[in-house]
Order: structure tokens, then sequence, then C-alpha cells
């Protein structure tokens, strides 16, 4: 099984050994000496040969079992078929606060560590795993030595402790991945409600342009509905009118802006902000989204504050044309009184 942690896959490839060497002697049992031993039996010879180690590793011992539970980083149990503890690793008590020693002969039924709809299911998996059933991974709650709940994925395997059935079972914390579930779902909802509530227009395209998803926000911009263009190249419904402008580019990463004018649904012409960026996934590019801003009204008032510095500069001109003239005409009249008293001066008048 996919999810599996590493000691049972071990463990059932001591059970699948136990069954070739049994075959082994099966196979060597039915071969006369004097024959030929068949390709098949050397094909069995040298499988047994091969998993050599690997028995020696996996004797059927509490020392070996101990040593080996010992070394896995998760928590480990063995139950017997009344669900008392017959084993249990260190890692029970660094999470519960609980010794192995006040377990081992208890019945996992009458600890306080896991919740009573925990202990269901699991006696309910204990029964089926003995009776040679498997049973896919299933999760169940833990309450910690200082009171949380933590989330376990478990995983058991039917194994023979001293010669006789019992239940190896692994808890995987999973309280790190659903934490951060819970934060991937987070932004993932903070992220729908920037989609649809932002005043902009945002559209997603794959690497062929073919446009992925739009926001409300497109709809209101270009006239567009989502069902209309989804699947469809983006070029072919949103164009600009005329050259597009050198895009400016931002501190960010592969992001550009520009500013050009676009025909909507409805033929009309509108002005807009567009900023573009990659989708990334690790360093590898899926995609793209863009972000169009309406710079109608902005373009509206640039427009009439170009107006009015239009008329201002005509004002400037006609009121320092005047000044020059005034100018000029009092240094004329000051020229005449000048010319005015030397006459006077000439004749002897005053």
């Amino acid at each position: 099984m996919k999810d599996e942690p590493e000691i049972i896959k071990v463990l059932r490839r001591q059970e699948w050994l136990k069954k070739k060497e049994g075959k082994l002697q099966e196979a060597l049992s039915s071969t006369e000496i004097s024959e030929p031993v068949s390709n098949k039996t050397m094909e069995i010879i040298e499988d047994d040969t091969d998993q050599k180690m690997i028995r020696g590793v996996l004797q059927d011992s509490k020392k070996t079992l101990r040593t080996l539970i010992s070394l896995i980083p998760d928590p480990i149990v063995i139950v017997n078929k009344k669900g008392k503890f017959l084993e249990v690793s260190d890692r029970i008590e660094d999470i519960t606060g609980v010794k192995r020693e006040e377990l081992l002969g208890k019945n996992f039924l009458k600890t306080k560590f896991i919740t009573a709809k925990s202990k269901a299911i699991l006696i309910k998996n204990l029964a089926k795993r003995l009776l040679g059933e498997k049973i896919e991974s299933y999760e169940i709650e833990v309450i910690s030595k200082d009171s949380k709940k933590l989330p376990f994925r478990v995983n058991g395997i039917r194994i023979d402790y001293d010669g006789k059935p019992a239940d190896l079972v692994v808890f995987h914390d999973l309280s790190e991945q659903k934490d951060a579930v819970k934060e991937l779902e987070y932004h993932k909802k903070y992220f729908e409600v920037l989609f649809d509530n932002i005043p902009y227009g945002i559209v997603t395209i794959d690497l062929d342009h073919k446009v992925k998803d739009i926001n409300p926000g497109f709809t209101r911009i270009f006239g567009y509905a989502a069902e209309e263009i989804k699947g469809k190249s983006l070029h072919d419904f949103i164009v600009p009118m005329g050259e597009i402008p050198e895009a400016e580019q931002h501190r960010e990463k592969n992001i550009s802006a520009i500013e050009t004018l676009h025909k909507r649904k409805d033929e009309s012409l509108i002005p807009v902000e567009i900023i573009s960026a990659p989708i990334l996934v690790g360093d590898k590019k899926i995609g793209e989204y863009t972000i169009y801003k309406d710079i109608t009204e902005r373009k509206n008032v640039e427009e009439e504050l170009k107006e009015e510095l239009e008329e201002l500069e005509k004002y400037k001109n006609i009121t320092v044309g005047r000044e020059l003239r005034i100018i000029e005409l009092k240094k004329k009249v000051e020229e005449l009184e000048e010319k005015l008293k030397e006459e006077r001066k000439k004749y002897g008048k005053i």
C-alpha cells in the first residue's frame, strides 16, 4: 500500500519470505538428488539467497522487533487479539506522557489518551486485521500530554508475536499536514474573495494562451462572460488598438505594466492599465495572469488638466504680452518727457 510506513512494508516482506521458504522446502523435497534442479527451483533458491540478510534481521524475536521499532520516529505498538499492549515504542511516552512500563499488558481501551470515538475505530479494525482482512490507513485522535487532540494516520499489519497472532500498529502524526491544509484553504478562500470582489479585471491563461478563468471585474470592464471565452484564446477577444507601448518594468521579477486602448464586446474603446505576471509551480511556469484596470476616469481627469494647462498657457501669453507692451509704452512716454524738457530749456521755457 502506498502510504504504509517502512516497518510495515518490511514486515510484509518477512511474511513473503516465510512463504518462499516453504515453497523452497517443498521444491527441494520433491526433487531427486540425482535429477537436475529445475529452473523454477533455481529461481526460488537464488531469490532466497538474495534475501538472506533480510531474514537474518527479521528473526521472529522480541529483541529484534524491539530494536527495529525503537529506530522508527513514529509511535508504534503491538497488541494481541484482546487489545492488550505487547510492545510499545518510547515515542508513545514523548507524545502522551505515559511510560512504556505502564502500558505493557494493559488494554488500549482503558487508556485515557485515546478518544472514545477513536477506540471504537481501532477495535473494529483490529478485529478485521486479525481475521486476515486488509485495512486501508485511517485516522484517529490522540490526546497529548498537554491535553491537545492530535490527528494520527494509522497503519497496521497482522504479525506473529510469541507464536500467536498480533497486530502491529504505526501512528503517523498529521498535525503539521493538517495545519498546512488549513493554511492553504485559508489562502484559497482569501484569494477567491479577492478574485471575485476586486474592482479590476483578472484573467488567467495557460501556456497556449487559452483562458482558464475570469473574474466579475473582467466581465464588467469588457462585457464578456466566463462561459463565452473559457478555453479559447484570449487574443481572439481582448485586442489592443494601435501599438502597445513599451512596458514599465516593476520591481517584482517578470512583472510588467503598460497602458493601452482596448475594444470591448460592444465595440466601444476603453483605456486600461495592464499588469501581467507568470503563474509558477516551483520554478516551472504553468500559465500567466493579467490584471486589467479601467483608467477611463483617470484619463478624463488628465484630459481636463491638460485643457486647463493649455488655457493657463494662453492666459500667461496674453498677460505677459500685455505687460511687455505696457513697459514699452512707459518707456516711450519717458523718452517723450525727456525731449519735452530739453525743448523747453532750449526756448527758455520751464
